[in-house]
């Protein structure tokens, strides 16, 4: 999705990988059987997200200069900087419902993003955020990625390619397991994530419309409630993301 604040500016150097294996058809057997997607409301009142303290971790790493032309070696382990809060911002939230409670009075996409990826710095071991774009998942954020994140934003998965990014545009929901028959856009993404045990990923859908996907890699803390952690990351992002578009509509 392309809007005033979204657009490919800064992407310099985007390259497609893989195969195009386009006409195969989505599996819905991929989707984990975590339930039915539930409002975020009612999922906070009910007391289902319960507050969790997670181990302390750096939040949004940041390094220049990368060489995005390199074959970086999986193996290599990549610097994380702390970058603190913005002027005015609130401290990165610990817990999940922290980070829910603050996106719903994130005051644009890009404060959502910021608390959003924030938290998944903390939850997961890895994570990377792609916005859709003419039928392309285009990188724009990343946590502990190799290569580093800045680098993250010079990457593009075409859809067509089977793969977990696929998986969660086309249901548009969680994903907890690879989709079966993946090839080599698959074995780029793990990559991307370091190569994780439990690779997954969710649809950031904001009204109608998939605005993203958030792919994670391995989690920290409680393993058992990471999908679900997931899944209401992305519905609270979603929503973020949807009010913005409301909000800038409506000027």
């Amino acid at each position: 999705m392309k809007d005033g604040n979204d657009t490919c500016d800064g992407f310099d150097s985007i390259t497609l990988v893989g195969l195009d294996d386009s006409g195969v058809a989505k599996d819905h057997t991929q989707v984990a059987e975590f339930g039915v997607r539930s409002s975020l409301h009612s999922a906070l009142a009910a007391g289902t997200v319960a507050p969790r303290k997670l181990p302390p971790s750096s939040p949004l790493d940041a390094i220049a200069n990368v060489d995005t032309d390199v074959d970086f070696d999986i193996d290599w382990a990549p610097s994380i900087v702390a970058v603190p809060p913005a002027p005015g911002r609130a401290p990165a939230a610990r817990t999940l419902t922290e980070a829910l409670v603050a996106l719903e009075s994130a005051e644009s996409r890009e404060v959502a993003t910021d608390i959003a990826m924030e938290f998944a710095a903390r939850r997961w071991r890895s994570a990377a955020l792609f916005t859709i774009d003419a039928g392309t998942a285009l990188g724009h954020r990343g946590h502990g990625t190799v290569p580093p994140a800045v680098a993250v934003q010079s990457m593009a998965f075409p859809l067509a390619g089977r793969s977990i990014i696929r998986a969660a545009h086309d249901v548009p929901d969680l994903v907890a397991r690879v989709p079966d028959d993946t090839g080599p856009i698959e074995e780029r993404i793990e990559r991307l994530l370091g190569s994780p045990a439990t690779p997954m990923a969710v649809a950031i859908s904001a009204g109608t419309e998939v605005a993203g996907i958030l792919v994670v890699g391995d989690p920290t803390g409680n393993a058992a409630d990471a999908p679900v952690d997931l899944e209401h990351l992305g519905l609270g992002l979603g929503d973020a993301y949807a009010r913005a578009l409301g909000d800038r509509n409506r000027r």
